[in-house]
């Protein structure tokens, strides 16, 4: 399971949640969904970390939302998302983190519900996190 790592007295790092999305915000001409720009680039780099590396490369510090639709990326490298992009994961969508791989957030996360988003044995960073969820690291809430 994903190793949740929190520093809550540093600013940085928003995770906030919305009951009600607003359809036009994930299809604006800020957003980038990041399956399919995955899928446009079919040569190298061949991996989920390698090919979010270079859109973070290409993006040059542009304000920005990357959505991740239902789907498993696997991180087998370090990523760290810059503050000026703020991830939208789908419900469905899974973040697996191999072991002795760091992935960091500087950018809010925007993740509607309590459902599952992280799995693996790497490291999930963030300066600061004002509110997440265990349901996010694969543990019930449930207890009994």
């Amino acid at each position: 399971m994903a190793r949740q790592v929190i520093n809550n007295g540093e600013s940085g790092l928003n995770v906030r949640t919305k009951i009600n999305q607003n359809f036009e915000e994930l299809y604006s001409a800020n957003v980038i969904n990041f399956l399919t720009y995955a899928n446009r680039t079919t040569t190298s780099p061949d991996t989920v970390a390698e090919k979010l590396n270079q859109l973070i490369t290409t993006l040059a510090g542009a304000s920005t939302t990357l959505y991740f639709p239902a789907n498993t990326y696997n991180f087998d490298a370090d990523v760290t998302i810059p503050s000026n992009i703020e991830v939208k994961p789908d419900i469905g969508c899974i973040f697996d983190v191999d072991s002795g791989v760091d992935l960091t957030f500087n950018g809010p996360i925007n993740f509607v519900g309590n459902a599952q988003l992280f799995s693996g044995d790497g490291d999930v960073l963030g300066p600061a996190i004002d509110e997440a969820y265990v349901e996010w690291f694969g543990v019930s809430n449930t207890f009994g």
